[in-house]
């Protein structure tokens, strides 16, 4: 809780407190979109977009 935050990005300068925190971040940087949607191919720099845009091609509603 002492506000470090000591991973920084090359690229922007920006600075996180975990390094996952930064590996995420940079994906920003790039044009590579890793995490493919099986069903119709539309791609995302993060898995958790993925998993929420999959839930459009069911009937599943968050609410």
């Amino acid at each position: 809780h002492t506000g470090e935050r000591p991973f920084g990005c090359q690229d922007c300068g920006r600075r996180f407190n975990h390094r996952s925190s930064l590996i995420t971040h940079r994906r920003t940087h790039a044009s590579d979109k890793p995490y493919r949607c099986p069903d119709c191919g539309k791609s995302y720099r993060i898995s958790n977009n993925l998993r929420r845009h999959r839930k459009t091609h069911t009937d599943e509603r968050p609410y």
